[in-house]
């Protein structure tokens, strides 16, 4: 970043004053004149060197930006141009095979939340929509993403020669968490539950606004409950895992020191009929 032009004077009024021959030549604070051949020429050198480190600054703003924009074709890019898909829309290429919409229209770039798999193939997972209300695309909205990644015989796609890919876009996973949770009886237990349900409601509302395709760390789901006031520790009976997909009864027991790794990329608690939370979180009085 540039320096000012008085950090630029001051910088060379020190170097100056590192030879003993120029002692006898006063800066103004010195006494010496302002418009002496001395420091006119301070000021006349602290001011080019101020315009060359502006120069330098544009020069290294223009190079961030196009190493920033470049195509890369690793994951962060990927994920990048995932997210510009705008649906019902044609992608461009510009001379430089960049890809880019001749209009950019935010309502029409209906992916919201996007996760690249770095494997072979290359997956990608993708979620429309605003948490904690995230969904699926629909088979047409898929379809239209894979043509963007593919191209068609008529247009060139984003994704590079060779590398396949493969998508998929999917109702949220479920997670059925039993457990005897502990409290102050000095409170109504009633809002205490309350509020244990909407801290794990909560807790899996992360996983749809920042931490899609995130792994659910059972420990930290302990945190959030035990952060709720009144609540002194958590008992869990079951804890089981499922894609949408998946019945309750085929479900996946999760350790209760263990993790999970979300198929669609978000998950919320298990909603069917007398397996949501309300039904399987148990409040107990603390009595020690």
């Amino acid at each position: 970043m540039a320096r000012s032009l008085q950090q630029i004077k001051d910088d060379i009024k020190t170097q100056v004053r590192t030879y003993p021959s120029l002692d006898p030549f006063k800066f103004p604070d010195e006494g010496g004149s302002q418009v002496s051949i001395f420091n006119l020429m301070i000021t006349i050198v602290s001011a080019s060197i101020l315009v060359f480190e502006k120069i330098q600054d544009i020069f290294l703003e223009d190079v961030t930006s196009l190493a920033e924009n470049a195509i890369s074709g690793n994951s962060q890019w990927l994920q990048a141009q995932i997210l510009l898909f705008q649906y019902g829309d044609t992608v461009q290429l510009d001379e430089n095979y960049s890809p880019y919409y001749p209009v950019i229209d935010e309502t029409k770039q209906i992916v919201t939340r996007c996760a690249i798999i770095d494997a072979n193939p290359v997956q990608i997972k993708v979620a429309k929509g605003v948490a904690p209300n995230l969904a699926p695309l629909t088979t047409d909205e898929l379809n239209a993403l894979k043509d963007y990644y593919y191209g068609t015989q008529f247009q060139e796609g984003i994704g590079f020669a060779g590398i396949t890919a493969t998508f998929s876009t999917d109702n949220p996973d479920r997670m059925y968490v039993e457990a005897d949770v502990y409290y102050s009886s000095q409170l109504v237990v009633a809002d205490v539950k309350a509020d244990v349900i909407a801290a794990i409601d909560s807790f899996f509302a992360t996983f749809q606004e920042t931490n899609f395709n995130g792994t659910v760390f059972i420990i930290k789901l302990t945190d959030a409950i035990q952060a709720v006031t009144g609540v002194t520790r958590v008992v869990y009976t079951d804890i089981l895992a499922r894609e949408d997909s998946v019945p309750i009864g085929s479900a996946t027991s999760i350790d209760f020191q263990g993790s999970y790794q979300t198929n669609a990329g978000y998950l919320i608690s298990e909603d069917t009929t007398n397996f949501t939370l309300d039904d399987s979180i148990t409040m107990k009085p603390e009595t020690n």
